[in-house]
């Protein structure tokens, strides 16, 4: 669709969109029961998605991306890839922030693990298998940023693009109607604070994953726009400047390429997102047909310690 479209659409919109936008944000939230935010999930984004016209963009071979598994100490690894990757058994796989319940999708962080060890709440002594991967050579990984408009309207660019990015969506934002902008802002900060809760907590040894329900039917209908993304891009919930990527299966097998194991050991957890690591491992695939790992174990104990800020 072209950017003249998506005007012409957004603009097509009734004269009160932003009053409509602002009153059904106002009813989910006050919503006093899990139910009653699942039945309102679907009211809300079947009826506000249209309105994120946020342009999708690439991540390159230049993009690192980590994906990383706690485990109960240095003698324990995974010996196999897939156990590295999203859960292979469906049937076990609870609602999660980017996905429904029994979906496979492949959470990671981009650019810096200390992405990956704050949102897996590691601490001294928090150990830790990592799997590192990027885009094959020639192949873009097409994903679709969440809370980018509303980056812009409060810091003025966007997130992780170039200028040009951040231009072309002012321009679009320039050309839409003052309620059919207004509405656009409300819908994206909307979505991006329900991106940004907390996990869910425990209560009587139960999770209560309900918040959840509205994140994943977001991201359902960011992966199936018209852009084709193959996955989203969001701000990390734990760690302020880092950002996650959820990505599905089809995606990381047709247009990614591992790049790396390694077993990690926090040794210090300094605050404010910075850590002092060993890592004590590194692992190697021996078969591809079954993706079966080889470790080879650092003999100088915490010599290679480094600090990640």
């Amino acid at each position: 669709m072209t950017i003249e479209k998506v005007v012409e659409v957004l603009n097509s919109s009734p004269d009160d969109i932003d009053e409509k936008a602002f009153e059904l944000i106002q009813l989910y939230h006050r919503a006093d029961s899990p139910e009653q935010r699942e039945e309102l999930a679907h009211e809300v984004v079947d009826k506000l998605a249209y309105l994120i016209f946020t342009l999708p963009f690439f991540l390159t071979d230049n993009a690192k991306l980590f994906r990383g598994r706690l485990i109960g100490s240095m003698n324990q690894l995974f010996y196999a890839k897939d156990r590295l990757l999203y859960p292979p058994d469906k049937d076990n796989i609870k609602l999660g922030r980017a996905n429904a319940e029994g979906e496979q999708i492949l959470y990671a962080c981009l650019d810096n693990p200390i992405t990956i060890y704050s949102e897996l709440s590691c601490e001294e002594e928090s150990t830790l298998n990592l799997l590192t991967f990027k885009a094959k050579e020639g192949e873009k990984i097409i994903v679709a940023p969440i809370g980018q408009i509303d980056h812009i309207r409060r810091y003025g660019k966007a997130y992780l693009a170039p200028d040009e990015y951040t231009n072309l969506l002012r321009d679009i934002l320039d050309k839409l109607s003052s309620p059919v902008r207004l509405a656009a802002y409300l819908a994206d900060a909307f979505f991006a604070d329900e991106f940004s809760k907390p996990d869910p907590k425990f209560d009587n040894e139960e999770t209560d994953y309900s918040q959840y329900y509205i994140t994943s039917l977001i991201a359902k209908e960011m992966m199936q726009s018209g852009n084709t993304p193959d996955g989203i891009i969001y701000p990390s919930v734990k760690l302020a400047g880092g950002y996650n990527v959820a990505l599905t299966p089809d995606a990381f097998h047709s247009k990614c390429e591992l790049t790396g194991f390694e077993g990690h050991f926090i040794t210090k957890n300094l605050g404010y997102g910075m850590m002092t690591v060993h890592t004590y491992a590194h692992g190697t695939i021996i078969d591809d047909e079954d993706g079966r790992l080889r470790w080879q174990w650092e003999v100088q104990k915490y010599a290679n310690a480094k600090t990640f800020l």
